[in-house]
């Protein structure tokens, strides 16, 4: 069924687009508004994909991965298991999608304050205009959220993310997800397309307001950009790795200059609905990072959306179904990260069976998007 309505989505990023074109294609009129100027010239951190995903995207430049590998405090391989995954970066994502959509479907530059569950959208400059639709696909400080769920506030997991990307060398493996297993700390390495190589480091920090502070004395929520980060604080983010890491992590870390931070939270709210009104990707759900899924799960968002509306199921259905599948995922993203962040582990004296039967403590036996069965690499 052609959906035929007017939606204002209110985000052009990755969740933003994907939901422009994929309405679009189906007969709605997209407006989709954006308060940056400048979204194409951030920068490409790593990120992973579902299989299906990636290769629904065309000209995505990827790279599979099919093994992840947990390293001990001595670099030796503790665990392997077999997954399915493809990375790329977020220029990349963001290049390929953008061109997929019409520029006259943008404004940039137009941020919305306020959003009203008939479709209403109020922008910076007094305007407002209504809608048949709204998305909002804004992010995780989503102002279409704001609205939706005004006492929703995610919740710090109690640890950051130390972030950057390097030249890439023979370490890790090609097409290997490599983990470093460290006391309250661990760390995230792969190379996404092309010669660069993306690594994550999770550190504890009873508040992160303290480490997400610019060199300028401003404080930051969610994460603090490359040029942000003071010489005296990437001082001590290194330190903070060599206290925790390996030599050869630390190293990698040293010789990668722009490194940055993110805060990990998580939560959903109540409803992803509310009259018009639905919420996709970082606005709807608030997951930590340790599944790699989120821009898969706000590709599905999209996907799942567009399906009810042409069946012409109501929209309050839609959210409850999709929150509940959503629900699972952030449950077993949560758990993994509290598992190593929080609780006392002596990883380099476990065995295989343990790691195995750990996993699947962790997940309740739940077939997550990147599995693959035992046996099958």
């Amino acid at each position: 069924m052609k959906i035929d309505l007017e939606v204002g989505i209110v985000g052009a990023s990755i969740a933003g687009l994907t939901a422009a074109h994929a309405l679009a294609r189906q007969g709605a009129r997209v407006h989709l508004f954006e308060r940056s100027l400048h979204l194409a010239e951030r920068g490409g951190s790593g990120i992973m994909l579902d299989a299906e995903v990636a290769c629904s995207i065309a000209g995505l430049a990827t790279r599979t991965h099919g093994l992840r590998r947990v390293l001990g405090s001595r670099m030796q391989t503790l665990w392997t298991r077999p997954l399915r995954k493809m990375a790329t970066s977020w220029g990349e994502l963001y290049r390929c999608l953008r061109s997929r959509v019409e520029d006259a479907w943008i404004h940039n530059g137009c941020t919305v304050t306020a959003c009203e569950c008939d479709g209403s959208l109020h922008f910076e400059d007094g305007s407002h205009r209504r809608f048949d639709l709204v998305v909002g696909a804004d992010g995780l400080g989503s102002t279409v959220r704001a609205c939706l769920a005004p006492h929703f506030q995610p919740e710090y997991c109690g640890y950051v993310a130390i972030r950057g990307m390097c030249e890439s060398s023979d370490w890790p493996a090609h097409g290997e997800v490599v983990n470093l297993y460290g006391r309250h700390c661990h760390a995230v390495l792969y190379a996404p397309a092309g010669p660069m190589l993306n690594w994550m480091c999770y550190c504890n920090a009873t508040e992160a307001g303290d480490l997400l502070t610019d060199a300028q004395g401003m404080r930051h929520r969610w994460s603090l950009p490359p040029d942000a980060v003071s010489p005296d604080l990437r001082k001590r983010l290194l330190e903070l790795v060599d206290s925790h890491m390996p030599e050869a992590f630390s190293r990698l870390v040293r010789a990668t200059s722009g490194i940055y931070l993110q805060a990990i939270y998580q939560g959903l709210p109540d409803t992803f609905v509310s009259g018009r009104v639905a919420l996709i990707g970082d606005a709807a759900h608030v997951s930590p990072p340790h599944l790699g899924a989120a821009t898969s799960i706000a590709y599905q968002d999209v996907e799942s959306l567009c399906q009810a509306l042409g069946r012409g199921d109501s929209l309050q259905s839609w959210g409850e179904k999709r929150r509940e599948v959503v629900r699972g995922e952030i449950e077993v993203a949560h758990r993994l990260g509290q598992e190593i962040q929080a609780r006392e582990h002596n990883w380099d004296d476990w065995d295989e069976p343990r790691f195995e039967a750990w996993w699947q403590e962790i997940t309740g036996g739940r077939q997550l998007y990147f599995d693959t069965p035992r046996g099958s690499h």
